[in-house]
């Protein structure tokens, strides 16, 4: 099934909202050349879109389960754990492991935030 204009937009908004970059968000989306970049009809040519947009909708959501008060989700806080080098990244910080492009990599980001999820909730339910 096609993607929607509709569907990149509500993700660009959700991106837009931590601060990425769209040439980020555009890596993210699996259009890293030049003559891909932002120009909606080339989306279809980039076979697992569904699955990236799904992962970049869920790491959104952790984000903002994680870095939300119960008025807004606090965009410093989320900007500062994408940007820090972490040990279990290898050294690196969040963006620059999704700035790999591959589908893996929004893989490991939406697993750590989920571990991240999880550790929190464990420690409000004891």
């Amino acid at each position: 099934m096609p993607v929607t204009a509709t569907e990149i937009g509500a993700i660009r908004m959700t991106l837009d909202g931590l601060g990425i970059s769209r040439k980020d968000q555009d890596i993210f989306l699996g259009c890293a050349s030049a003559e891909l970049r932002g120009v909606p009809k080339h989306w279809s040519a980039v076979s697992d879109i569904g699955e990236r947009i799904s992962y970049l909708r869920v790491i959104g959501n952790l984000m903002s389960c994680l870095f939300a008060d119960e008025y807004s989700l606090k965009k410093e806080m989320a900007v500062l754990w994408m940007i820090t080098p972490r040990d279990d990244f290898g050294g690196h910080s969040a963006l620059e492991i999704m700035r790999g492009g591959e589908l893996d990599n929004l893989k490991f980001i939406y697993e750590k935030l989920f571990d991240e999820l999880l550790k929190r909730r464990q420690w409000l339910d004891f």
